[in-house]
């Protein structure tokens, strides 16, 4: 073993960087380190990964693997969670709205029903609609003088067009969360690679999920479900600021609590996503007005729900925020030299 590396082949203490003091890759005290890498291509003017540029996130991902081995300090993740703070704000209020209108387009069908029509129409072009109104038993001949059609066979056209309307307008809500939701993904993996690459500097040892990892399990699908509660659950006990004397630093963190925020959001969040409006419309979804009438009420209730993940998720990434930042003002300055292996999952 060389003589500048441990029993686990981890450098004894930190060996600066090529160029490191004056005008060094790191300078700056604990907790205002400086990235490496340019920040267009990493972080933007925010300090935070930004989730559409592509082009960044590859040249971010190749830099993950040469820092592994490097020493680092504590880097706050106070700037990342105010954006994450707006976006789940935004994720709610996108849930709420979509639960009025989802109420809305319920609205419109009790229209169709209180017309006396038992189902929706395949086909909803000009002539789909005639050939429905035929079936429904609706006269949808024009007068021969006038060329007005019936009030019946109008009536079908205006509640088809109102309810297209309605329902374009839940479709376009839809799409929001598709926005949010990729936003989300990439900002929580960062969180969590940053957490959990803080625990080290915070004097915390031998978690079992590296940083890459934390991240890397957040984009598998199924797997996330229970895989994010075990990271963030790490990461919150590794945080704990009540372990901060000599003899509780290492890995006596293990013997902290869990949290019961973590475990609700990622219970709730797999919940919503198995359960969520979306997959009612899949699985319940029918033609038939009385159905789509019951279908209506579950289709509301999950869209509230679907903000509750969001509202836990908030409380977790806030304490632990929180919870780091208490302990790196209790434990001080630290050089973190995380253990040399090689790729993993764990």
């Amino acid at each position: 073993m060389p003589a500048n590396r441990d029993s686990q082949g981890r450098p004894l203490r930190p060996t600066p960087r090529r160029g490191a003091g004056k005008g060094g890759r790191r300078s700056g005290g604990i907790g205002g380190s400086q990235r490496a890498a340019k920040p267009s291509a990493r972080r933007g003017a925010a300090g935070i990964i930004n989730p559409f540029n592509v082009a960044g996130r590859q040249q971010h991902g190749r830099s993950l693997r040469d820092q592994e081995e490097e020493p680092y300090a504590y880097d706050s993740n106070r700037r990342q969670f105010a954006v994450i703070k707006v976006i789940l704000a935004l994720w709610i209020i996108l849930a709420l709205a979509t639960a009025i209108a989802d109420y809305q387009e319920r609205q419109e069908l009790v229209k169709w029903d209180s017309s006396g029509l038992q189902k929706m129409p395949s086909d909803r072009t000009v002539d789909g609609l005639l050939q429905y109104a035929q079936e429904e038993g609706i006269s949808c001949s024009s007068d021969p003088v006038t060329g007005v059609l019936p009030d019946q066979c109008e009536n079908v056209f205006e509640l088809t067009k109102h309810l297209d309307d309605a329902e374009t307008l839940v479709f376009g809500l839809f799409a929001g969360y598709l926005f949010l939701f990729i936003a989300l993904a990439v900002l929580i993996s960062s969180f969590a690679y940053q957490s959990n690459r803080n625990l080290l500097t915070l004097k915390s040892e031998g978690q079992r999920f590296s940083a890459v990892s934390a991240m890397l399990w957040l984009f598998i699908p199924f797997f996330n479900f229970f895989k994010g509660n075990q990271i963030f659950q790490e990461i919150w006990k590794g945080s704990d600021p009540t372990l901060t004397h000599e003899n509780e630093t290492g890995e006596s963190w293990k013997k902290s609590s869990g949290s019961g925020l973590v475990f609700l959001w990622w219970a709730t969040f797999a919940v919503a996503i198995l359960f969520g409006p979306r997959t009612i419309r899949w699985a319940w979804g029918s033609d038939l007005i009385d159905e789509r009438l019951n279908l209506a009420w579950g289709l509301i209730i999950t869209d509230v729900f679907l903000a509750v993940p969001a509202i836990f998720a908030y409380l977790a990434m806030k304490n632990i925020h929180e919870r780091q930042e208490e302990k790196f003002e209790i434990v001080g300055p630290h050089m973190a030299v995380p253990p040399i292996k090689g790729f993993t999952l764990e």
